[in-house]
């Protein structure tokens, strides 16, 4: 059975009203999941967590004092923080993934990485010459 989509943002429970209820109990009885709990001559109390939403208890009750509300599931809240928190490692990883790494060369001294575009430069335009460095096309104003 598919779940469907209106039911990922709310869900449909029972909710009592005390200012009708007569404390009869036959929604209690009718319940078929147990969610209505009711002790005699005392209010009956819903359990959020074992209501599904199927309205039989209301159907059941003479007063009409039960009605079916919408409650906002915290479904989507749960999947709002692990969207955000799968992007905040994505963006974790790209972020250390571009910074320059340093490494230990030969004789104990440390000697950063070349970047992505360092090594870009070097292989178009040829090795690195100290008398003439090449032209780097986005220094370079449009057109140069």
């Amino acid at each position: 059975m598919q779940m469907p989509l209106r039911a990922m943002f709310y869900r449909t429970v029972a909710s009592v009203d005390y200012s009708t209820c007569i404390k009869c109990g036959l929604c209690a009885r009718a319940c078929p999941t147990k969610a209505v709990n009711w002790a005699p001559r005392s209010y009956p109390t819903i359990n959020l967590k074992l209501c599904t939403g199927c309205s039989i208890c209301a159907s059941s009750c003479p007063k009409g004092s039960i009605r079916m509300v919408r409650k906002y599931s915290v479904l989507p809240v749960a999947v709002a923080l692990s969207l955000l928190l799968v992007f905040a490692v994505i963006v974790y990883a790209v972020n250390m993934a571009t910074q320059p790494v340093a490494v230990e060369g030969v004789g104990g001294t440390v000697t950063p990485v070349e970047s992505w575009y360092e090594k870009y430069k070097e292989s178009i335009w040829g090795g690195k010459s100290e008398e003439a460095p090449p032209k780097d096309p986005l220094s370079v104003p449009f057109g140069g």
